[in-house]
């Protein structure tokens, strides 16, 4: 039991021994607000107990290894300006409830003030990772002779300037176990915290994925899940006075949405017999359009965590056009053709990639048709084309689905546009549903 409990009981026994009458007794418990605040000043100590955080990446995530993380042997780097957003959220008591104190399990309300430890840190803490890849790597007093990352609090009021390291520690007094959420992009605003959810509004823009993590106590085959993670957890699992690294709430990133890599060529056989150049057939222009872009992430429902870390559709509202993007590398990306100088030469029979985009999956796209939105479930793709000076702007088309019917989340897709030659005029036409090794891209 830790300091804070402690002078709570003390009290009660002082003042139950000072009582002579039930009236009394009734009377003798009524605690002065001074002695309130007392309590609860006492209970919001520091403990020595830092909070640390460890980062894992599981094997169908690391499918996806372009920014929004870029990922190598499980490991990651926030890019510069990008952060995790953290919740260390209350969920069941430790103690026994009194006022001031811990509540009972369904009166935990996570928007009571943060001197009632119903959560801890800053809501929506960002945070920063880091890869660490050396000999020996710790977390606090644990080590491992394995590549890990190491997640870094950031205090918020330094994100716009020199973004600051800050220190938190769990609380003297363990009243509550708390669970860890996290999820990535941090959004700095529409982060709504209510008493039993935390939601996240996004817009997308097809650069990002959306990612999402729960961490909980994974020792002893689980069966701490009720026990920590808190102060005297951590305390408990000291051997010879260290954690190990499995100790630490573990991030492992789960992602939302699909990726479709645009690959072009020209399968047409007039392409030869016409005598073009390399830059006398250029794709000038590519989007993708009829995309619903506004999404709410439930990162945290303590009535429904079935829900958590699922997008599920904010309104029936579309975005007309949705950019295909090129990865810088740093995890920056630029528009596809602006990073090609505007045009990217369409050379043949031999593919040339183009870009990339992040979009919803195919349950998320068949949700939203259900609440309502008319819509094909599968992407439509417009291209723009260049053919000796004459620009072409084609009639969208539908990428046709993977043999299983469904884009799925962290998977990525190969679409090849196959552009035909135009000759005396009339439409051209578009094979945007030409798929190689639909699924997981091997060279990625």
């Amino acid at each position: 039991m830790r300091k804070g409990l402690f002078i709570l009981n003390l009290m009660g026994v002082m003042l139950l021994t000072a009582c002579s009458s039930e009236n009394d007794l009734a009377i003798s418990h009524e605690l002065t607000l001074e002695e309130k605040a007392a309590i609860l000043a006492e209970a919001n100590k520091d403990s020595e107990v830092p909070i640390q955080l460890g980062f894992s990446f599981s094997r169908s995530a690391m499918s996806v290894t372009r920014s929004p993380l870029s990922s190598e042997a499980g490991m990651f780097t926030t890019p510069a300006g990008q952060y995790l957003g953290v919740f260390c959220l209350a969920q069941k008591p430790q103690a026994a409830i009194a006022s001031p104190g811990p509540v009972a399990e369904d009166q935990i309300d996570w928007t009571m003030p943060s001197s009632n430890l119903t959560y801890l840190m800053t809501p929506n803490q960002p945070a920063q990772v880091l890869k660490k890849d050396g000999s020996v790597n710790t977390i606090g007093t644990a080590s491992t002779t394995s590549p890990i990352s190491e997640v870094y609090f950031v205090d918020p009021a330094t994100l716009g300037s020199t973004p600051t390291k800050k220190h938190y520690y769990y609380p003297d007094a363990s009243w509550y176990n708390y669970h860890f959420y996290a999820y990535y992009p941090r959004q700095k605003s529409n982060v709504t915290v209510a008493p039993k959810k935390v939601t996240v509004d996004f817009v997308l823009d097809g650069t990002q994925d959306v990612l999402w993590t729960k961490a909980v106590p994974a020792t002893n085959g689980g069966s701490d899940v009720d026990n920590g993670f808190n102060a005297d957890y951590f305390s408990s699992q000291l051997v010879n006075g260290v954690n190990a690294i499995g100790d630490f709430p573990e991030l492992d990133l789960t992602h939302n949405l699909t990726m479709l890599k645009f690959w072009v060529r020209c399968k047409d056989p007039k392409y030869a017999l016409q005598h073009f150049t390399s830059d006398q057939l250029q794709l000038t222009g590519i989007k993708i359009v009829d995309i619903p872009m506004n999404w709410t992430l439930t990162v945290a429902d303590r009535e429904n965590p079935s829900n958590e870390g699922t997008l599920t559709h904010t309104n029936l509202t579309l975005t007309n056009e949705l950019n295909v993007w090129h990865e810088n590398g740093d995890g920056t990306d630029t528009e596809a053709l602006s990073y090609a100088n505007g045009a990217i030469n369409v050379d043949g029979n031999t593919p040339t990639y183009v870009g990339y985009a992040m979009i919803p999956t195919t349950a998320m796209m068949d949700a939203i048709i259900a609440a309502g939105l008319d819509i094909p479930k599968n992407p439509f793709v417009k291209l723009t084309v260049n053919e000796k000076g004459t620009v072409y702007e084609m009639t969208p088309k539908m990428v046709t689905l993977p043999d299983n019917g469904s884009f799925e989340a962290t998977k990525i897709y190969n679409v090849y546009l196959s552009i035909p030659i135009q000759s005396g005029g009339g439409e051209v036409e578009l094979n945007a549903g030409d798929q190689s090794d639909p699924g997981l891209d091997p060279g990625n």
